[in-house]
């Protein structure tokens, strides 16, 4: 339950954050962004533990970060589509 509600709670921000602006290219923008930090975490998850000392977290503490930090990337990817999904569908009559 735990993982649900945080991967929701991460793509509930990433959306806030841009909907002030309404705009679809900002969405489409931080699709490549997360798009590339989440392939970064795949190819070489070592470059985001290196700032961590995994060798003093419990148990299998370094995977479960790596899975942390890459559910984060992945929220931010679904939060783009939604987010361009969203400002292409509903028009704001300011715009």
């Amino acid at each position: 339950m735990f993982v649900f509600t945080n991967f929701g709670g991460f793509v509930l921000l990433f959306y806030a954050l841009l909907h002030p602006w309404s705009k679809a290219r900002y969405y489409a923008l931080i699709f490549p962004i997360f798009l590339g930090l989440l392939l970064l975490c795949i190819i070489n998850p070592s470059f985001f533990l290196n700032m961590v000392n995994v060798e003093k977290l419990p148990g299998h503490g370094a995977e479960d970060l790596a899975w942390f930090i890459g559910g984060i990337f992945f929220a931010g990817l679904v939060a783009g589509i939604f987010g361009v999904i969203r400002c292409l569908t509903f028009r704001y009559d300011d715009d």
